[in-house]
């Protein structure tokens, strides 16, 4: 995700408290998070990676976010700091 530098620790504040304890009890836990230094640019990156089954898991993990409360807060209050990004499936070799 990409973000204003000014909101990057409050953006990483809500994955932590409210994505990532979904993610983890959807079966999907989080691998890695990483992100840009705090100065020297006009947006700061975050990327995040959690583990999946299989590339079709993540359609059942979508699912589950309509229902649970945290997955709809983080929506609610992190989206709108959100400027861009991407979203990429990896498989392992």
């Amino acid at each position: 995700a990409r973000v204003a530098p000014e909101h990057v620790d409050a953006f990483v504040q809500l994955l932590e408290q409210r994505y990532d304890p979904f993610m983890a009890a959807a079966g999907s836990p989080l691998l890695e998070r990483l992100r840009t230094v705090a100065h020297g640019y006009l947006e700061a990156e975050v990327r995040s990676t959690w583990r999946l089954e299989s590339p079709g898991a993540y359609r059942d993990v979508r699912a589950k976010t309509y229902a649970d409360p945290n997955g709809n807060t983080f929506v609610r209050d992190a989206m709108p700091m959100v400027r861009g990004g991407t979203r990429r499936f990896h498989h392992e070799a």
